[in-house]
C-alpha cells in the first residue's frame, strides 16, 4: 500500500485509530473488571486508549507534517 493517501484515506486512517484505541483497551479493561471484581478498569482503558491513539496520530501525521513545513 503506497504511503501517499489523499485527504480522504488520512481522515479514514485517523478516524480508525481514535476508534481503535478506545474499544481495544476499553475492552481489555472490562476483561480486566469482570475477571477481577471491579469497576474502574473500563474507564482506565478507554482513557488509556484515547492517550495513546492520540499519541499515534501525533507521531505519525504531526512529526510528518512538522518535518516537511519549511516556514519559520
Amino acid at each position: 500500500m503506497s504511503e501517499q493517501r489523499g485527504d480522504a484515506g488520512d481522515g479514514y486512517a485517523a478516524l480508525s485509530y481514535v476508534l481503535a484505541g478506545p474499544l481495544l483497551y476499553g475492552g481489555l479493561g472490562w476483561v480486566g473488571d469482570h475477571f477481577l471484581g471491579t469497576v474502574f478498569l473500563t474507564l482506565v482503558g478507554v482513557v488509556l486508549g484515547l492517550a495513546l491513539s492520540v499519541y499515534v496520530l501525533y507521531k505519525r501525521y504531526g512529526a510528518q507534517h512538522n518535518a516537511t513545513d519549511t516556514t519559520h
